[in-house]
């Protein structure tokens, strides 16, 4: 009798060693990735994007293609990218982290974040069929860092922190390719 009860004890153990095992050190990277994803204001794969547009009201959008041997300015002027700067900006768009989400602003509160005709556009077109991301970044907050950005369609503000100075800056003067050799 207390033979069987050690076996038992014994399998007990080995199944619960298992599933910590399978739990907290395999699934441990899974759900860092899914918290890290839902953090993320945009959740892309930068080797994906075909094309990445800014648009900043009145002007021109500043247009960039993901071409086979390096970045191009399609618009507001046609030339070579400076491929350093593309990832730069690239890198600074997947640092955009949510910090707080706004729930229940309306449309006509919008102009409060300069969300209502956004200060700057970001649209990335992902290449294979994969789709389309679009970002409205907004005014700066009063305090920190953060700025105040918007999925177009979407009911909630969003306060995002990272490289969001990056892109509002950028300009076809800064992205042109500048080096006379290389």
């Amino acid at each position: 009798m207390r033979f069987r009860n050690t076996i038992l004890a014994f399998l007990v153990l080995i199944g619960l060693g298992v599933f910590i095992y399978y739990y907290e050190y395999r699934g441990e990277d899974a759900r860092e990735a899914l918290a890290e994803s839902d953090s993320n204001a945009l959740s892309f794969e930068r080797d994906q994007v075909r094309v990445l547009e800014i648009t900043k009201p009145p002007g021109e959008p500043l247009r960039l293609n993901k071409e086979t041997d390096g970045w191009s300015l399609s618009s507001p002027l046609q030339t070579r990218a400076d491929g350093e700067k593309v990832a730069s900006l690239l890198g600074g768009l997947s640092s955009l982290r949510v910090v707080r989400v706004l729930d229940g602003v309306g449309e006509n509160e919008l102009g409060e974040f300069k969300l209502k005709e956004p200060a700057v556009r970001v649209k990335l077109t992902m290449g294979e069929g994969a789709g389309e991301l679009t970002l409205d970044l907004g005014d700066k907050a009063p305090i920190g860092n953060e700025y105040y950005a918007r999925r177009p369609g979407a009911a909630e503000v969003l306060l995002v922190s990272g490289g969001a100075w990056q892109i509002i800056s950028a300009d076809a003067a800064s992205l042109r390719y500048k080096k006379l050799v290389g």
